[in-house]
């Protein structure tokens, strides 16, 4: 098992009996209990993604910047503002330069190298806060918005920047790096929102993990780290497919 899914399945095995831990303690028709705060961590969360659905539905779907525009209410001199601090982060960490290439249908390529586009997480992965450390969150989580820019490499590559080096390091092929920011659904306050950007590329396994492992941002709780695994393919029952997705937040990285 990869060393980063199996140290992020620990880490959320034990935030999530602590939870259970003190939750035993309160009344029986509390509807949440407060979260404790892991040792040495100032913030902690876990998400979780469980959605199923027909992938070849094709019925209405919000557009790739929906989040940006709908949930971030961003106008589009802020979302051109994102768009070119993500050019930036990609060109820095990999040295892909991505702010001379013509914009075709929301795809800026780089021929035979990679591609740059927009995303939205689709709504129907369910994906939910479930532990959200000094918060009373109920058992049916906190719906996580989920947006940003993403580059997809068409072949393997070598890249250098930050995260390659001098010396370079290759990335393979179908493996995704991802810029942007969670936006946690509170009801009856604001939302919570957090800046990410990829550490390390999300190469596939053999089995069809997809590590994660984010760099992060908040005002308040400082720079932290995202490691976990996406599995969207991990059982299929007739024409359904089932999302499995774990992701463990940490305030600070370590």
């Amino acid at each position: 098992m990869n060393p980063k899914i199996k140290a992020g399945m620990i880490l959320g095995i034990v935030l999530m009996l602590s939870m259970v831990t003190i939750c035993l303690a309160q009344p029986e028709d509390t509807e949440a209990c407060i979260a404790p705060k892991p040792a040495d961590f100032d913030k902690v969360l876990v998400y979780m993604a469980n959605g199923e659905f027909d992938p070849s539905d094709t019925g209405p779907q919000s557009a790739p910047d929906s989040f940006y525009r709908e949930t971030m209410n961003f106008t589009e001199d802020q979302v051109a503002d994102e768009e070119a601090k993500a050019m930036q982060f990609f060109m820095e960490h990999y040295g892909l330069d991505f702010s001379e290439t013509e914009m075709v249908d929301g795809i800026k390529m780089i021929e035979g190298v990679a591609n740059f586009t927009i995303f939205s997480v689709d709504e129907r992965n369910n994906y939910r806060a479930y532990f959200v450390s000094d918060e009373a969150v109920p058992s049916e989580g906190w719906v996580v918005r989920d947006g940003g820019w993403q580059v997809m490499f068409l072949n393997d590559t070598m890249v250098h920047g930050t995260y390659g080096g001098e010396e370079g390091k290759m990335v393979s092929a179908g493996s995704i790096s991802v810029y942007g920011h969670y936006n946690i659904d509170v009801p009856g306050e604001e939302p919570i929102i957090i800046q990410y950007q990829s550490a390390s590329p999300m190469e596939v396994t053999s089995g069809g993990v997809m590590a994660i492992d984010c760099n992060l941002n908040h005002p308040d709780w400082g720079q932290g780290k995202a490691s976990g695994a996406v599995q969207p393919t991990m059982e299929t029952q007739g024409d359904m497919m089932k999302q499995n997705w774990r992701n463990i937040l940490t305030f600070p990285a370590y």
